[in-house]
């Protein structure tokens, strides 16, 4: 039988039943985040985001910035075709937290989706900001992946 996402997320299902049992918040969000990821490579996209926002929840009650910040960025990828702007919102507050925790690729990823927002918004001067800052903090992190050669 070959494995799919489908048969990720109802594995992923059964380890987020065992950690609410255990209340382990920071397990919890971290599971929710890859059930979002999941269901968002599947389009489903509403379902991706509800299981995003109970990530951020899960993240906040843990008290775990980087966590919360990656709640965050997953909660804004879930909704920014559709609802771009509140995407931006969570993709800046995701960026402050990147930046508290000293995370310099979280915060290239954000502003790569910022900028995009930006011009997808038509906003090229915005958008080429954020690309700058997005190759600035890859750089600074040695990311290749998110900067190129």
């Amino acid at each position: 039988m070959r494995w799919n996402r489908s048969g990720t997320i109802a594995a992923c299902r059964d380890l987020l039943a065992k950690a609410r049992e255990l209340s382990d918040r920071s397990e919890e969000a971290a599971l929710l985040n890859m059930i979002s990821q999941y269901q968002g490579r599947l389009g489903e996209w509403q379902d991706a985001e509800e299981v995003a926002r109970d990530a951020v929840a899960a993240a906040e009650a843990a008290q775990d910035n980087r966590l919360l910040a990656e709640a965050l960025t997953r909660l804004g990828t879930s909704m920014m075709d559709r609802r771009s702007d509140e995407a931006g919102d969570f993709y800046h507050r995701a960026l402050a937290l990147f930046r508290g925790v000293g995370d310099r690729c979280g915060e290239a990823r954000c502003y790569i989706n910022i900028g995009i927002i930006h011009q997808r918004a038509g906003e090229v001067p915005a958008a080429e900001a954020a690309y700058d800052r997005a190759l600035e903090a890859a750089n600074s992190a040695h990311a290749v992946d998110l900067a190129g050669p």
